[in-house]
This record gives C-alpha cells, structure tokens and sequence, in this order.
C-alpha cells in the first residue's frame, strides 16, 4: 500500500467504527464469509448488517480485497520460483563442474602439462581405468546437469529439426586419445608370441 491512498479495506473516511468493525470481521471471515453469521457474532440485527453492508460497499472492498490478497500471493509465488530458478542453476553448474573433474584429471594424466594449477590432483591416487570410469559416468551424468540448468533458465531441453526429404549423412569425428605407453622391453615379443599361441 502507497502511504497517503486510502485503501478500500481499511476504514472509510466518516465510516463509524461499529460499522468498520462488522466489515472488518466479514472481510477476514476469507471464503465463508456470511452476515447472518456476522449479524449473529456481533449481536446486531441482520437487517442493520444488510443496510450498513450496502451503505459502506462492503462487496466492492471485498472485491477489492480479494484483488489484493491475490496480488501479494502471486508476488510471494513470483518470488519463490525466482530464487527457486535462481537455486537450481547455481546447483547445476557446481555439479557441472564437479563432473568436468573427473575428465580434466583425465586429459591431464595424458597429458600433465596442461594442469598447472593441481587441480586434479584428488585423482592422482586412482588407477586410469579407474578415472576413465569416472569420466564415462560423470560424462552419462553431465547431460541431466545441463538439462537443469537449461529448464532453470526456461530454455527447451531438445532443439530438433526434422526433415525427412534428406539422404545426407553427418559424421562425427571424435578426437584420438593416446593412451600412456607402459614400459616396453623385451616382454613385449614374448607377450605377442603368447598372444599367436592363444588364438
């Protein structure tokens, strides 16, 4: 409410206290709102809760009321979904990064000069089988981040375009990845010649 305007639901200018008091106690009785029950609460006769109800507008202000109590709610529902939005993409990036460990630790046992920082360096105890199960996981997880992070934001989870009058063909070229080389020696021809014998 804006200091200096007078609001329909408060007490009216030259509005007796008596009659204000009836229409207060109707107006917060909400949905069930019922003036022979106020009539009755208040010990006035039900034709003088009639005739002040309609001198004093009491439907108009409860109108007005209602209009009122709807507006706030929708203000605090407004808000809530905002800091709710605001919760849920904040979330989603911390897991998005939490995701994208697991295959920086990666790439950087690859190839370690590309982690100057150490910031991988929790990973550095786990066996690379081990982190690249992580990262396969973490990678499979990583697409229900986005997609949180996507709905928080209000955009569409899918952005497709179908045209069924197309024979083109899309490739992928994924990226090689070197694995790290283990110490080769004379075991490697043995290795190969009982590889020949098992086949």
């Amino acid at each position: 409410m804006m200091e200096g305007i007078q609001e329909p639901w408060e007490r009216l200018p030259k509005e007796p206290l008596k009659a204000f008091k009836a229409f207060q106690a109707y107006r917060d009785m909400g949905y069930r709102r019922d003036k022979f029950v106020i009539a009755e609460r208040l010990g006035i006769p039900y034709q003088n809760i009639k005739r002040i109800s309609t001198k004093w507008k009491w439907e108009a202000r409860i109108d007005a009321w209602e209009k009122h109590l709807d507006k706030v709610r929708t203000e605090a529902i407004k808000k809530e979904v905002e800091e709710m939005t605001r919760r849920h993409i904040q979330q989603a990036l911390i897991f998005q990064r939490a995701l994208v460990l697991p295959a920086e630790a990666l790439l950087n046992r690859i190839r370690p000069d590309k982690d100057p920082g150490g910031q991988n360096r929790n990973f550095e105890m786990l066996s690379f089988d081990k982190l690249f199960d992580l990262v396969v996981d973490a990678a499979q997880t990583f697409g229900k981040a986005v997609d949180i992070e996507r709905k928080a934001r209000g955009e569409p989870n899918e952005i497709s375009k179908v045209n069924m009058n197309t024979t083109e063909t899309v490739r992928v070229i994924l990226p090689k990845i070197q694995l790290p080389k283990e110490n080769t020696n004379d075991n490697d021809n043995d290795n190969e010649n009982e590889m020949k014998d098992d086949v």
